[in-house]
This record gives C-alpha cells, structure tokens and sequence, in this order.
C-alpha cells in the first residue's frame, strides 16, 4: 500500500527510512534509506538507494530521534524499520516497525554492508552472547520499480539485458504480455523491480535509473485500466 502523505513543509523532499537491530536492549541504526515517490495524490515507492547521502550531522540528528521513539515505546528486542521525513522543522517521524523494512530493502542492506548478518545480532543478544560491532556501509545498493503506462501488455523489450547485467542483485517482472498494467495507485501495480549494487550511492542511483528506463514495455489501451 502506498504510505501516507508527507509533512506538508517538505512535500518535495524525498522520504527516508531507519533500518537496524537492537542488541543489549539498545537501538543501533544500521544506515539511512533515501526514496523517492510518485507526485500527489498516491506516493508511491518507485526507488531507494542505501545508505542515503546526508551530513553528519543530519544523520545524528536522524539517529536521535529514531531511538528515541523506540525507546518511548518500549521496543528492546528484534529488529526495526521507520520511516520518516526531513522537514524545515527537523525529523518528522512517520512509522515504526517492529519488523524490516519492505521493497526489497534487506538486499540493499546485506550487500551495501558486506559481512552484515542481519539477524545474527538477534540471535546472539538471545543467546546472551556479548555483542560485537557492527559492521558499517562501505559500498551502496538501489531499488528501481519499473511503472509504464497503463493499458493491455503487448511486448516488453530489453529485460533479458537488464536481468543479466552484471550489477544486478535481483530482477523480477510481475506482469506478462497479455495482462493489464494498471495505473500506479499503490505498491502492488508496480510492472517490476530491478536492485543494483555499484560502488556509490550516486552510481547506485544513476545505474538502477539507467536500467529501468532501458526496459520497452508496448501497450494498447485497456477498458478499466
């Protein structure tokens, strides 16, 4: 489902998201997401990229607030995802999950992060064992949902490129020829994903970009789509 509408001082700014565990009863941010979203009146998820190019001092302010707000509700143990907004007034928190993050966002993490066991700090803060550190970003990973016009699918051309190019970590179609694309409205009417790793998040960005729009999906128009 699409989330719901951002703060209204920074409409235009893109979205983030908190990914990380709790080890010894604490919150420990793992990175920062940065997203992007289709215009009013839906937001829809058509990228991230991991971890999200901010200044220091953004991203301790984001830390802050995000374990802060766990704290406030009494979450100590598992995992968590949140989501929120910068705004002209600060972070403005959105959701906070006792789960991880959707969209394909634990495969930007475990390879942005190498070595990264996501719920081996779990398991191991149950087993009582000491925690060790955890390991830091030093590579980036992106996200691209595909969303071609709606209408009756005829043809898509170039998937077999992009699903083979060799930065892709993972590529899926969820539509056919034959079906209806529908129009954008909320996650599920997404045509498909493609998830790159590169060096950068910039690269990340650039190429996951890159691929998506080389993918040709012809349509003919559809009634109700």
């Amino acid at each position: 489902m699409h989330d719901e509408h951002p703060p209204a001082a920074d409409r235009e700014e893109p979205a983030r998201s908190d990914p990380g565990v709790f080890v010894g009863g604490g919150a420990k941010v793992l990175a920062i997401t940065a997203k992007e979203k289709l215009p009013p009146p839906y937001f829809v998820e058509l990228g991230h990229v991991l971890p999200a190019e901010l200044p220091e001092e953004t991203r301790k302010e984001i830390d802050q607030e995000v374990t802060a707000a766990l704290d406030a509700l009494d979450l100590r143990f598992g995992v968590f995802h949140v989501e929120l907004w910068l705004t002209q007034d600060g972070v403005v928190l959105g959701e906070v999950h006792a789960r991880p993050g959707g969209d394909w966002l634990h495969r930007l993490l475990t390879y942005a992060i190498p070595g990264l066991e996501f719920f081996g700090p779990v398991f191991d803060d149950l087993l009582g064992r000491p925690p060790g550190p955890l390991p830091v970003a030093t590579r980036a990973a992106a996200v691209r949902f595909l969303a071609p016009p709606p209408g009756r699918l005829l043809r898509i051309d170039g998937w077999e490129r992009v699903a083979s190019h060799p930065a892709v970590l993972y590529a899926g179609l969820f539509v056919e020829p034959g079906g209806v694309i529908r129009p954008v409205r909320d996650s599920g009417d997404r045509a498909g994903v493609v998830v790159v790793g590169a060096e950068t998040p910039a690269r990340a960005l650039e190429l996951a970009a890159e691929l998506a729009r080389s993918v040709e999906f012809e349509v003919e128009p559809a009634g109700g789509a």
